[in-house]
């Protein structure tokens, strides 16, 4: 259709999407454009209106150096998802034949808008077939594996989560929206988007999804012939992570890596273990930091699961620690994290009391405090042993 009017008019156009990524256009010389400010004006037609403005090309084989664009948005639910944009490069805009023009925009944005909700609807069938997978797999096995032949995803496969965990400071970025309006945008949306479009690229038999903030990947292994290891899944994800922080500045993103697992029915233990890895992650790496955290790679994270399993956390924890735990939420102490940072310091409590900006005799009467009042045995080797895994299981647990 947009070939069909550029042969007609003679006038380049581009289709946006609501992030203003290209998906279509007809000259790939007029992609690169900065635009003057001052001159943006809302034009009306008889049931649309677009905005007019004068824009400068940056590319040097652009055929010439500005003319005007028309862009016309797309509206879903009063928002903008989608953008016409018309250059009139070869028909001056005074002497364009406003029918056709008014024809042509009116057409082409009620395709988009059909595409758009059929998009919303395939949205909702992902979402449903993934949760489903996660949290229904016993009673909905028949369905899901109808809806798996419908999306094309193979049963029998070897699959794993992937979950991309954005942290950072998201609802105060401001997204330009290239002329039309500055304001909030979803910002969810749009780094699913980039996901989405980068994951493409490499694994076109992947499925992309999001719950609430976390966006997922349900991600086939091998996809190119050989045997995948979860060191080029790691490969992969640091040049995911690299890419979106260029596109995210100032944002961080934490992403974790579940297990392989045979078969598409079992893949919701690959889901669980991708949460506790992005848990563990932030206890090591610092809550909104940026990190990639393989499950494979952590022992502890696999006994930590394989405990909670079998309702065996409780008896590796110490009795003694989930008092202190406990102690400090009713009183608001800090016994538990004087006995972590102590432990860490080697039983050094000179360095311990640096580490937690608190005098030295504050340091020596919590520790007292920690002996006598809740047992705690600092001299005994497997006492401290069975307190470090305790505290790094009861992190795990706080968080999960």
């Amino acid at each position: 259709m947009i070939q069909y009017f550029h042969s007609l008019m003679k006038n380049p156009v581009i289709i946006y999407d609501e992030f203003f990524d290209v998906t279509d256009i007809t000259d790939e010389r007029i992609s690169e454009y900065d635009r003057d400010e001052s001159d943006l004006q809302r034009c009306e037609m008889h049931n649309l209106f677009y905005y007019k403005q004068r824009v400068f090309f940056s590319r040097p084989d652009a055929p010439k150096p500005g003319c005007t664009r028309l862009l016309y948005p797309v509206l879903l639910g009063g928002m903008p998802k989608g953008y016409l944009a018309i250059f009139d490069l070869e028909t001056p805009y005074e002497e364009m034949d406003m029918m056709i023009l008014e024809i042509f925009a009116n057409s082409v944005l009620t395709e988009m808008r059909r595409r758009l909700e059929l998009r919303n609807v395939e949205y909702k069938f992902v979402s449903d077939f993934i949760y489903d997978l996660i949290y229904r797999k016993e009673n909905k096995e028949e369905e899901i594996k109808r809806r798996a032949k419908r999306l094309g995803v193979t049963i029998n496969a070897n699959y794993c989560f992937l979950a991309i965990n954005p942290a950072g400071p998201m609802n105060e970025l401001k997204f330009d929206t290239n002329g039309y309006i500055t304001q909030y945008e979803f910002m969810n949306d749009r780094i699913m988007n980039h996901i989405e479009n980068f994951n493409r690229k490499v694994y076109k038999q992947d499925i992309v999804s999001k719950f609430n903030t976390t966006i997922y990947i349900l991600h086939r292994t091998g996809q190119h012939g050989n045997g995948e290891s979860y060191d080029d899944m790691k490969a992969y994800c640091g040049k995911l992570l690299h890419m979106l922080e260029q596109q995210f500045d100032g944002m961080h993103f934490q992403i974790g890596i579940g297990d392989i697992v045979q078969g598409l029915t079992n893949v919701s233990a690959s889901y669980h273990q991708v949460w506790a890895t992005i848990s563990y992650g932030e206890l090591i790496n610092g809550k909104g930091q940026s990190f990639i955290a393989c499950y494979a790679d952590n022992s502890l994270l696999r006994l930590f699961m394989r405990l909670n399993e079998i309702g065996g956390l409780e008896e590796v924890i110490p009795q003694n620690l989930q008092d202190i735990w406990s102690y400090d939420r009713q009183n608001h102490t800090q016994l538990y994290d004087t006995l972590k940072v102590y432990l860490e310091c080697n039983c050094n409590a000179r360095r311990a009391s640096e580490k937690l900006f608190i005098h030295y005799k504050t340091m020596l009467y919590r520790i007292e405090k920690l002996k006598h009042t809740f047992r705690i045995d600092l001299e005994n080797g497997t006492a401290r042993l069975f307190l470090e895994l305790g505290i790094h299981l009861l992190d795990i647990q706080r968080d999960h």
